[in-house]
């Protein structure tokens, strides 16, 4: 029976049973021979000192057969692992010369690189090899994975080398969201207004809503709605009148069709709420189901902001959130908080009473 051979990887399904236990046990012998012998540690001294003689003498020496062979739960050798490790700890030098010996481009994470801090040097090196800086990386939840850009949205360094070098910010993922939404939602607003700078469409992504939802806070919320965004911009790709997405399992229909202030409400961001409030957002704004912001507080039962609603109507015009939303006020939850918010002022008036 013939086997079938990709780079380092087997089709192990279509090899006989002796033949796949012999090369489990070449793979054991290599795991053996690689503890035995120190190489892995050798290896890895070489490549965070970024001792490139060094780290030749070893994959070249008496023992080069042995680390090309997959041992790593049968799949990597400890030179495709030295070739993340290579990219994790900077050494652009040990990188550049496994990719011109044959290392396979397609080895190298490079999303662990950017967690790993690499410096723009790793990712000139993968570039000069066919790196493509578009490529989507694979989600673990299966579906269209997200690209370089995405992750690197705090790294102002490495996004505008990025761009720079052709990263397009516009680029969806399996979740349909954009670079851009990602940095609305985690960055800061130098690197919205870089990506922008670059042909980010902001009307091309839920920006606002990606800022309200996120964790970059106030700031960038000001900064967009400065840039034109809409303060009620309902959150147009999680409408459920779009195809279920294969992109793993979807949430609550309810956590998915908000308009920004329902997502500051519905993840009690009491001070974004307020803000929106205070910078024109319209609690009578029906999200893709049809309800307000009202309606959604009443639902279910987010009490404090109920209560930042009840006072921004009466600094408003009570009657005019009233008629929208009777059925919403007529809730016990509504009845409740207005019972108490008037106990409480009249316990506060009696109060005042007593001072004089």
């Amino acid at each position: 029976m013939s086997t079938e051979k990709t780079g380092n990887f087997t089709d192990h399904e279509s090899e006989s049973e002796s033949e796949y236990e012999s090369i489990l046990n070449s793979h054991c012998r290599a795991a053996d021979e690689i503890e035995r012998l120190g190489l892995n540690h050798s290896i890895q001294t070489a490549i965070r000192s970024a001792n490139l003689e060094t780290f030749i003498a070893l994959v070249e020496g008496p023992h080069r057969d042995v680390l090309r062979i997959p041992y790593m739960d049968h799949r990597k050798s400890l030179l495709d692992k030295a070739a993340q490790d290579a990219g994790n700890n900077d050494s652009p030098a040990i990188l550049s010369y496994l990719l011109e010996h044959g290392m396979s481009i397609k080895r190298i994470n490079t999303l662990i690189l950017i967690t790993s801090d690499a410096s723009v040097a790793i990712y000139e090196v993968l570039l000069r090899h066919g790196w493509d800086v578009n490529k989507r990386i694979a989600s673990l939840r299966g579906g269209l994975g997200t690209t370089l850009l995405s992750s690197a949205t705090e790294n102002k360094e490495i996004a505008k080398w990025l761009l720079e070098h052709g990263a397009d910010p516009n680029i969806k993922d399996g979740n349909d969201e954009t670079p851009l939404d990602f940095a609305a939602a985690h960055s800061s607003p130098d690197i919205v207004e870089l990506m922008i700078s670059f042909g980010a469409r902001v009307r091309f992504s839920d920006v606002f809503v990606s800022a309200t939802r996120g964790n970059s806070g106030i700031p960038m919320m000001q900064y967009l709605l400065g840039n034109g965004c809409d303060i009620n911009a309902h959150d147009h790709k999680h409408n459920p009148d779009f195809s279920e997405r294969t992109f793993g399992k979807r949430k609550s229909r309810h956590d998915k069709v908000l308009t920004p202030l329902q997502w500051t409400i519905r993840n009690s961001n009491l001070d974004r709420t307020q803000f929106l409030l205070e910078s024109g957002a319209d609690p009578n704004a029906p999200n893709y189901e049809g309800e307000t912001a009202w309606q959604w507080a009443a639902k279910h039962t987010y009490r404090e902001p109920m209560e930042m609603l009840l006072q921004f109507a009466r600094d408003d015009d009570p009657q005019k959130h009233v008629a929208k939303n009777l059925a919403a006020l007529q809730k016990p939850s509504w009845k409740e908080m207005k019972a108490r918010k008037a106990a409480e002022r009249n316990s506060a008036d009696r109060d005042s009473e007593s001072d004089w």
